[in-house]
């Protein structure tokens, strides 16, 4: 039924408006759309739409409806008309919205800090804990498994020279002859020397300077000078000792070994040489 005012009364036109915009509010509507607004309020009203124009302007600058227009991307502009009191409401919604946006953007941004902080700390503390486990690992190997020596002196010419780095394994349970060892003797003193012979072989210097082993002269080893025996040293013929090795300089002329002090035990031996870099001086 349409409202019982005289058609054409200002009152009973912008009520008419008012009273659709609050119905379109109870439908769950905001606004309305300027086009429905003006059709709704032809069917209820009765009235030309240049009157009902005339008197939403009217009404826009009283301050009882806000006119909007609504911008969609890829749609054209929409017209919105609002009764003043929910575009207040909407308004305000939407600034809080906005407030709350802000603080939660912000909260993001310290968050996402503190998770950058958290890691950066942890890939520290992963990059210390590999160094120590890098700088154990090291100390365990070349403390009880791999030593490194320098030669000094010309005794092991010519396959070692003075000054050349040696790398050499601890482990070994047994060594066998033409193994070049480290020998470490109770005045604390590191020998680099050959084993030329093993427990129980008996060795003989032959009048020319020639080794024998069980006989037999040795051969395949790049020696230097005559093989003699050192004056206050072993006798010869020599049977080497249980657990003992005979250990020689490749350079028999110019050399302190087992000639001198006789076969070492092989607890006296740190380590076999199995690399040496020349780093001659």
């Amino acid at each position: 039924a349409r409202i019982g005012i005289h058609t054409d009364s200002d009152y009973r036109i912008r009520s008419g408006i008012l009273y659709i915009l609050l119905q379109a509010s109870g439908e769950g509507h905001v606004y309305l759309p300027k086009e429905v607004l003006l059709k709704r309020a032809r069917d209820l009203l009765g009235v030309e739409q240049k009157y009902m124009e005339k008197h939403i302007m009217d009404l826009s600058i009283e301050r009882k409806i806000v006119i909007r227009e609504i911008r969609r991307e890829g749609a054209p502009v929409q017209t919105a008309i609002y009764a003043a009191s929910y575009y207040q409401v909407e308004l305000h919604v939407a600034q809080m919205l906005h407030t709350l946006n802000l603080q939660d953007t912000v909260k993001e941004d310290i968050l996402e800090e503190k998770i950058e902080k958290v890691q950066r700390r942890r890939e520290w503390k992963r990059f210390l804990a590999e160094c120590v486990v890098v700088i154990v690992a090291v100390y365990l190997i070349f403390h009880f498994c791999i030593g490194l020596a320098f030669v000094s002196g010309h005794s092991m010419e010519p396959s070692l020279k003075d000054g050349e780095l040696v790398v050499f394994y601890r482990l070994d349970s047994s060594y066998q002859p033409d193994d070049i060892v480290i020998v470490h003797r109770q005045e604390n003193v590191e020998y680099i020397k050959r084993i030329v012979a093993e427990p129980g072989d008996v060795l003989e210097l032959a009048e020319d300077g020639v080794l024998l082993v069980n006989g037999e002269e040795e051969s395949g080893r790049m020696t230097a000078g005559a093989t003699l025996p050192a004056s206050d040293g072993v006798e010869f013929p020599y049977t080497v000792p249980e657990g003992c090795y005979f250990v020689l300089g490749d350079n028999r002329e110019n050399s302190q070994d087992s000639r001198v002090f006789g076969a070492v035990r092989k607890e006296e031996i740190t380590g076999r040489a199995f690399f040496h870099l020349g780093m001659t001086n």
